[in-house]
Parts: structure tokens; sequence; C-alpha cells
């Protein structure tokens, strides 16, 4: 489950080359991991170093991966964590390059959000 208190670490075990993004995301917040905080590890952390790329490279096995991690952050208890997914990654997914991975890794969550049918 991903929390406030776990994203970053979430993040760099998931995705060991998101470290930098990650410690860029602390040294911006420190260890506050609330409201503003959530949307730079949403954007900074995870989807403009690994998201993005693996799209843009076709990187079969890390879309997938990444999509996992979506639906995780769909999944959190923490209403900060799912509305800076929303806000900040689900917009994304339905784009001309993203659509074709959405339908075919997007988890139920992601689904929903998107109503895809």
């Amino acid at each position: 489950m991903i929390t406030g208190h776990n994203i970053g670490a979430r993040i760099v075990s998931e995705f060991p080359d998101a470290r930098n993004s990650v410690a860029e995301v602390i040294e911006m917040y420190g260890q506050d991991v609330v409201g503003p905080a959530m949307f730079s590890y949403v954007s900074v952390g995870f989807f403009h170093p690994v998201f993005s790329p693996a799209i843009q490279s076709n990187d079969v096995a890390r879309i997938e991966q990444c999509y996992r991690f979506l639906e995780g952050l769909l999944d959190s208890p923490d209403p900060d964590i799912v509305d800076a997914a929303v806000i900040r990654v689900v917009p994304w997914t339905l784009g001309p390059d993203w659509i074709d991975a959405t339908r075919r890794f997007g988890g139920p969550l992601l689904q929903a959000e998107v109503d895809l049918g």
C-alpha cells in the first residue's frame, strides 16, 4: 500500500533509476509528504523520469510496471496521493501515445477513472 509515509521509498524500490528524482523532491520539501509534496512525488519522482520515458521508448515491460504502480497510487488510502495521480498522470493515459497501453495494462481503478467502456 502506497502512503504518504512511504511514497518516496516505494518509487525508489520499484524504479531504482528514479532515486535522484525522488532525492530532488526530498530536497524541495524535506520529509514533509503532504499536500503539494505528493504532487511532486507523483510528477517529479515518477511520471517524468519513469513513466513518460517508458511510453516514449515503447519499453513494454517497463510500461506494464508503471501501470501497476499507477494502480497502486490510485488505490492509496491517502487522498492526496490519489488526487495527485488523477490530476498529474491519468489525463496523459488518454493521449494518442498512451491509449493503447492504457487499454492493455490499465488496472480496474484506472479503467474506472477514464471510463473506456
